[in-house]
This record gives C-alpha cells, sequence and structure tokens, in this order.
C-alpha cells in the first residue's frame, strides 16, 4: 500500500492509501486531531468535585411498584413434558456408536509402537429411533415469570450529567497559521495494536505538493503495485496457469504417458542446447591445430630452401657487400 500524507501552505491536509482520500482538515482545528494541534482555550478545574447530593440517574425504580404474591421466582423456564411416550421402537440397551465393521487394522500398524488398535465408530444404524437412556423432553412451563423486578420511572431528582467547571487554560496559544512554523519532518510513528506477528510496513510518503505525491506514485508505487497483483494468487494471470495445471494432472492421471511426453518436450531444449555447446567445444580446436601445423611446415620449406641456397653460392670475400639474396634469409631466421 502506500500512503501519503500532504500538507499544505494554507494549513489544510490530505491524508490518501492508495492514492484514494480517507481523511482531510485544517491543521489549526481543534476536531481534526486528537489531541489538538493547539491546546484549548479551557480546560477542566482540578479543584471542583462533583457535589454528594448530585442526582445523575435519569430513571429509577418505581417507588410504588410492587411483586404480586403469585409471583414463583423458582419456577424454572423449561419442564419435562408429561405427555411425551418413549417409541416403542427405543432400545435402551443398545449403543449409540458401535466399531465399524467395514474398518481394518492397516498393514503397517504396530502395535508397540502405535498402542493397540481400535477400529473408529460410526452411528448405529440400529438407532434409527433411539438408543440409550430415553429422556423426556422439554417443554416452555407456563409458570415460569423469571426474575421480578419494579417498573422503571423518570427520576424527579435528576440534575443531569455533571461536569466540572472550566477555566482558562495558561498553556493554551492561538496559531491561525501553524504551516509557516513547522519544522522538517524527518520521522514517523506508527501505533498499532494487534495479536498478528510478521506485519510489516513501507511505502509512506510525507509532502507539501499533491503533484509530487502523484508522479512519484505513478512513477514508483504503481508499477510495482501492477507486478504484484499480477503474481498475486488472486490474480487472473496466476489462476489460469494453475487451471492448466490442473487440466493437465487431471488428463495425465487418465494417462501416464503425458508425463513423458511432457518431460521431451521440456527436455528436448535443454539437450539440443547442450549438444550445441558440445559441438563447438569438439571442432574448435581442429583449425587451429591445422592452421599451426601448416604454418611450422612453411616456415621448416623455407629454411631449407635458405640453406641449400647458401650451400650453392660462393663464399664471399672479406671486403664484399652483403648480397640481396642474404637478406630475406637473415630477415627469417
Amino acid at each position: 500500500h502506500l500512503v501519503t500524507l500532504i500538507v499544505n501552505a494554507d494549513n489544510t491536509f490530505v491524508m490518501k492509501i492508495d492514492q484514494d482520500q480517507v481523511a482531510a482538515g485544517h491543521l489549526a482545528a481543534a476536531d481534526d486531531f486528537s489531541p489538538a494541534l493547539q491546546p484549548p482555550k479551557t480546560i477542566d478545574d482540578p479543584s471542583d468535585s462533583k457535589p454528594e447530593d448530585w442526582v445523575d440517574e435519569k430513571q429509577m425504580d418505581d417507588p410504588e411498584d410492587f411483586k404480586p404474591d403469585d409471583w414463583d421466582e423458582s419456577q424454572p423456564a423449561e419442564i419435562d413434558d408429561a405427555e411425551a411416550t418413549k417409541p416403542a421402537e427405543w432400545d435402551e440397551s443398545a449403543p449409540t456408536m458401535i466399531p465399524d465393521p467395514a474398518a481394518a487394522k492397516p498393514e503397517d500398524w504396530d502395535e508397540e509402537e502405535d498402542g493397540a488398535w481400535e477400529p473408529p465408530v460410526i452411528d448405529n444404524p440400529a438407532c434409527a429411533t433411539g438408543c440409550g437412556p430415553w429422556v423426556r423432553q422439554k417443554m416452555r412451563n407456563p409458570l415460569f415469570r423469571g426474575k421480578w423486578r419494579a417498573k422503571r420511572i423518570p427520576n424527579p431528582a435528576y440534575k443531569g450529567e455533571w461536569a466540572p467547571r472550566q477555566i482558562p487554560n495558561p498553556e493554551s496559544f492561538d496559531e491561525s497559521a501553524p504551516f509557516a512554523k513547522l519544522d522538517p519532518i524527518r520521522a514517523l510513528g506508527l501505533e498499532l495494536w494487534t495479536i498478528t506477528d510478521g506485519i510489516s510496513f513501507s511505502n509512506f510518503l510525507i509532502t507539501d505538493s499533491e503533484a509530487e505525491a502523484e508522479a512519484l506514485a505513478a512513477s514508483s508505487w504503481l508499477p510495482k503495485r501492477s507486478v504484484e497483483e499480477a503474481l498475486s494468487p488472486k490474480s487472473g494471470i496466476m489462476e489460469s496457469i494453475r487451471s492448466l495445471v490442473r487440466q493437465f494432472k487431471a488428463a495425465a492421471d487418465d494417462a501416464p504417458y503425458l508425463y513423458i511426453l511432457f518431460t521431451a518436450i521440456a527436455g528436448l531444449p535443454v539437450i539440443l542446447v547442450l549438444r550445441c555447446f558440445s559441438s563447438s567445444a569438439e571442432a574448435a580446436p581442429a583449425p587451429v591445430a591445422e592452421t599451426a601445423a601448416e604454418t611450422g611446415n612453411a616456415v621448416a620449406e623455407d629454411l631449407a630452401d635458405a640453406a641449400n641456397t647458401a650451400d650453392a653460392s660462393p663464399e664471399p670475400s672479406p671486403s664484399a657487400e652483403p648480397s640481396a639474396s642474404a637478406e630475406p634469409a637473415a630477415d627469417m631466421a
């Protein structure tokens, strides 16, 4: 959720939850905060107390009302029906519950670990009318009148609700424009009464600009909320996925070969990817080795040609300049 408080420069405020307004008011209003931002102008006089003879009960028992002589408070609300009779098919000796004759002890039941096995009990089919001790049904007691109470009448001594007298509040002050004097809000406090643990809160925004609040909600909160709603258990997308899974499972339970077919289809892309990587790994070194071999053979042939040329040519005199044919050999060496 997104909880937003917008405090405006005209001393009004608006509170929103998920961009829907839930409260609004004025900072200086006495009824919009509890306690109010401004102290009240008057307070109860701490030295004032209710007089002992003050009567604040609006009604009283009628002193002229008396309990009738035939009023019997001991009569119960219900009594046994004297006209009720036990049905002829009622079997008081038969139990209402019997062991289930169709139940069998599980094969893996271990009496040393699980204790003595006892079959579950079921309703006795012979008790269609009734079994066990028969008890008369109850009926309303015509003599029951309950506890007697005198009727109520207006109290002639009633003076109204007592309240202490009011005196000027020494801590009161008048501030019609508190917004300009508010300190920057740097913290947020929550008072929460709950018996549920694991509750977390996020997305609190306090600002003085409604446009800023709307822009921030549109850029950060709304996209996140859209994704959370799409992935929530109640969303249509997730429900469609679950429906497809349930339909496939129901079909596969009747035709188990569908599990094999699904596994083959789901695993085929994985096998193809692994096969491609394996083929690339085997084929990549071959050109390198072949190129290296060809390069080595070419170098060897060049060196042999250079050596043959050197043997066939006459040895140069010490004063002679190096011949042009010796330069490639030197460069190759």
